[in-house]
């Protein structure tokens, strides 16, 4: 196992130097793309916390109508973070942000949706690429501020955000059911005027 991660940690060191990343507003047939780094994703971040059945179990062609729909919808906005690959480019990663969905929100509260790279592409920057295309997008359609949920037992996906300047809201957690399991979510929220538009890790 040693051996293994070590190799993927110098491909990734790799893939980073090799291909620029470029984010670019999420088009229809993105959808499929989408929806395999969705699923990878799960499958990597979530193993312990769901059970091996369930992320077995999960769909990518459910997840991309379901991404179809919003793209076709204009709602959540979606960036995609590609790079080049032999077969043309490649999709490692994408962002949804839009209003905050949160009840009694502020007009000037924007919210990230859902944030995902695939496992290939975790330390290469594309989550770094995102988050500068979401914060400019989040202000070029006036937010102030933004706000995000994540599991509290994701404690990768806290540290980038605590890293990019976002700070947990202890009082603000929400339980939910999946998979036989009781999952638990924190609220984290930043302004985005004071927030960086990159960060010191993906």
């Amino acid at each position: 196992m040693r051996r293994f991660a070590t190799t993927a940690s110098a491909a990734r060191a790799n893939r980073s130097k090799a291909a620029i990343i470029r984010t670019r507003p999420a088009r229809e047939a993105d959808a499929r793309a989408i929806a395999d780094v969705h699923v990878a994703s799960w499958r990597s971040a979530y193993r312990g916390v769901l059970s091996d059945e369930y992320l077995a179990a999960l769909s990518a062609d459910r997840r991309a109508a379901m991404w179809r729909d919003s793209i076709v919808g204009g709602s959540p906005q979606l960036l995609v973070a590609e790079r080049d690959a032999p077969q043309g480019p490649r999709v490692e990663g994408w962002i949804a942000f839009d209003r905050s969905r949160d009840a009694g929100a502020p007009a000037g509260t924007g919210e990230i949706w859902a944030f995902y790279a695939h496992p290939d592409a975790w330390s290469t920057g594309v989550g770094r690429a995102l988050w500068a295309g979401a914060h400019a997008g989040l202000r070029a359609h006036g937010f102030d501020t933004v706000v995000l949920w994540v599991l509290t037992a994701n404690p990768r996906a806290r540290r980038f955000y605590q890293q990019l300047g976002l700070v947990p809201e202890p009082a603000q957690l929400k339980s939910f059911s999946m998979g036989g399991r009781t999952l638990e979510q924190i609220r984290y929220t930043g302004a985005l005027g004071t927030m960086a538009p990159t960060a010191a890790c993906p």
